[in-house]
């Protein structure tokens, strides 16, 4: 009836499972992996709004809840006060007998159609989002973890990617220049390199996914030790929205030709590895 069928993740340590609810204003719970039991829930979560996207942070004491809003339509929903998609960040934190949730960062947005967005735990304890909705800007979040109340935002997508170590930012020019990209070394803002490309980074700067013109169907390829080695054949959208493994040597895509089934890439050949067939 709504489209969307709600959200599932796993903890790191394999520990605990969050499940959304597949209808609207209903909770994440977090439930113990070997037992089935509830341990926790969260509520915290705008009304009306069904959880399409869940993922722990690594060390699992952080969760990550993208919520949308559902109408029937694509009319603009958005009234002075009112929002289509929640991005938020919450605290779990484990007592004896039950675990519990704190929201300590949310961004909001108004949107006709689904937000384009990306999200990253960086090794280094940062959590860094990218959104890119209608009729509005894109900005960019890196919120510490050691120190939630330490955020930075960046407007207009002059920071637009951030490597898996935390040590590599991407940056756009103010101008949105898709097809040049600044790679600066997180700590001494020192320049790495520039390059005629979007890029999708995966653990530092030798190493990291490119898309050329903006404006025109090109694949995503594999960048490695300052060339292109290949390219992931129709892989065209301009947002990259593919999920990686944790070594990011692997990442799913939705196989747009067939919309039941996903792909399995392996990031080395730029090769499908395998298809998952999700009608059976």
């Amino acid at each position: 009836m709504f489209g969307k069928p709600g959200a599932i993740a796993i903890s790191p340590n394999k520990e605990m499972i969050a499940v959304s609810g597949l209808l609207p204003d209903t909770s994440v719970n977090i439930l113990n992996l070997k037992t089935g039991e509830t341990v926790g829930s969260i509520w915290d979560i705008p009304n009306a709004y069904n959880v399409d996207q869940l993922q722990f942070s690594p060390d699992g004491k952080f969760i990550y809840i993208r919520s949308v809003y559902l109408r029937q339509s694509f009319s603009l929903h958005c009234s002075h006060n009112g929002v289509d998609v929640n991005f938020a960040l919450h605290t779990i934190e484990q007592d004896r007998t039950y675990l519990h949730a704190t929201k300590i960062y949310e961004k909001n947005d108004c949107v006709t159609t689904s937000p384009r967005e990306s999200f990253r735990f960086t090794d280094n304890n940062n959590f860094f989002l990218s959104t890119q909705v209608d009729m509005g800007p894109e900005l960019s979040t890196l919120v510490n973890l050691d120190d939630p109340s330490d955020v930075q935002e960046y407007q207009n997508g002059v920071l637009y990617d951030i490597s898996s170590n935390g040590k590599v930012h991407a940056i756009r020019d103010s101008q949105g220049d898709a097809l040049s990209t600044t790679l600066i070394d997180a700590e001494s803002g020192t320049l790495i390199m520039t390059i005629p490309y979007k890029v999708k980074l995966l653990n530092d700067e030798k190493r990291f996914l490119v898309r050329g013109n903006s404006y025109s169907p090109v694949e995503w390829g594999l960048w490695e030790d300052g060339a292109v080695k290949c390219y992931f054949s129709d892989l065209l959208s301009l947002s990259f929205d593919g999920q990686f493994s944790a070594n990011n040597e692997v990442f799913i895509t939705y196989n747009y030709k067939s919309p039941r089934e996903i792909s399995v890439w392996d990031v080395s050949s730029c090769l499908v590895i395998n298809v998952i067939n999700l009608a059976e």
